[in-house]
Formats: C-alpha cells, sequence, structure tokens
C-alpha cells in the first residue's frame, strides 16, 4: 500500500466514527503526497519532522506532527515497520491547556445571583445569563449547545440537543427543578419580550454567541471572588 492508500483508510475510519476530520484529512493528504514522492511505503520519522517543518510557523509544524503522529500510532499497531515520532520531537507547545477547574455548586450559585446585576437593568440579558449558567451546570450541555438550543427543543422528556458533538442528535433529561427553572424563564421571555425561535436571547432579541458566554462568565466568576484569576 502506498502512503495514500494508508491515509484513505485512517480519514475513513475517523469518519466512520462521526468526525469531521477536514482539517486532519488535508494535511494528512500534503504528508501522503510527499512521502509516496520519497518511495516511504511506511512512516519514516525524518520524513514526519522533515515534511513538518517545511512551515515557517513552529506551531503550525507542531501541529502536522500531532496529526501524523495519530496516523503513524494507528498504523504501528498492526505493522510495527511504521515508526512513531516522538511528541516533543519538534519541541513542546509554549502555552499548554490549564488543568480544569469544576466550581462548586455555592460557587455556581454566586455566579448565577452576580449575573442578576448584568446590564441592562430590568431586561432580558441578566436573566439569560443566570439561567443559561445554571442550566450548563446542572446538565454538562457545551456552550455551543446551551446558546444554540431552540424553543422547540424544550419537551416533555427533557431537552433535545441537535446536531451536537459528532453531528448526531441527543436528548438530554430534565430534573425537575431545572425543568421549573426554565419554565421560569420562557415566562420572563414572553413577559420581556424575547422575539425568534432560539431559547436564550438577550435583550437585543439576538441569541448569545457561545464566546460571549464565556466571556460573561469569566466576568462574573472575578466580580463574584469565585477565582482570583480564570483562564478563558
Amino acid at each position: 500500500m502506498t502512503m495514500t492508500d494508508h491515509v484513505r483508510d485512517y480519514v475513513a475510519r475517523k469518519k466512520a466514527l462521526g468526525l469531521s476530520f477536514k482539517r486532519q484529512e488535508r494535511v494528512l493528504i500534503r504528508y501522503a503526497e510527499f512521502a509516496d514522492a520519497r518511495g516511504d511505503r511506511f512512516v519514516r520519522g525524518d520524513s514526519v519532522l522533515g515534511w513538518a517543518r517545511t512551515t515557517a510557523s513552529v506551531s503550525e509544524a507542531q501541529r502536522r506532527l500531532r496529526i501524523i503522529r495519530g496516523l503513524a500510532v494507528f498504523l504501528h499497531v498492526g505493522d510495527d515497520r511504521h515508526e512513531v515520532p516522538h511528541p516533543d520531537a519538534l519541541g513542546r507547545p509554549r502555552r499548554h491547556r490549564p488543568p480544569p477547574r469544576i466550581p462548586s455548586p455555592e460557587e455556581i450559585r454566586k455566579i448565577m445571583a452576580e449575573a442578576l446585576s448584568l446590564p441592562p437593568a430590568g431586561s432580558l440579558t441578566p436573566l439569560t445569563f443566570h439561567f443559561i449558567i445554571g442550566l450548563v451546570a446542572c446538565t454538562g450541555l457545551r456552550r455551543s449547545e446551551a446558546t444554540g438550543l431552540l424553543l422547540d427543543d424544550l419537551g416533555p422528556d427533557g431537552l433535545m440537543v441537535r446536531n451536537a458533538k459528532n453531528r448526531r442528535d441527543r436528548l438530554v433529561p430534565l430534573h425537575e427543578s431545572a425543568r421549573r427553572a426554565l419554565d421560569e424563564y420562557l415566562v420572563a421571555r414572553r413577559r420581556k419580550g424575547g422575539p425568534g425561535e432560539c431559547l436564550f436571547v438577550l435583550a437585543s432579541g439576538q441569541p448569545m454567541r457561545p464566546e460571549y458566554l464565556t466571556q460573561t462568565f469569566v466576568l462574573l466568576a472575578r466580580r463574584a471572588g469565585v477565582w482570583n484569576r480564570v483562564e478563558n
């Protein structure tokens, strides 16, 4: 098999799992073309590092290495003639994701209370942040899933999260206390004139962007004194 054949098989398996894998596929195809031109029938560490270094960006070279290393690990399981480059062969990334910091229930309550002081006072915005933070905390929804909810997604059995991870729909059951809270929010939403089909909207009538939810959550956590420093 050529390296292109290996890449096509690997990518097909990843996509069969429901992954988009588009960016990785582009990198892998370019690497396969490079390896085939060299006559490499197996993943070679020197070829991987040599091709990864053809970009001027260190971070991009490290990203290329991570992607191709995934292919190498997959192929090495079936044939140990495929070499697996060391993950730090091109240096360690300068910035590592900080360890997760899970707030306690009491801290979540403080942040939710702080949300009620957001401007514009008396508008729908403070309530929207108050309730969406509570919903994420009790269900574990991703920020994009929560901000992307529609009114019709709230049903008698819970929340239908559409086009979630791996592009699949899933039903999220709600505790009766969470359902009561959402019903309370819907009453306020109708009273304060929240238009549109999105479940959570701001005073402007526009849905909330996931990035805005994160930025505001960080601000509220700092104001509430929950964390001295919260990473964005």
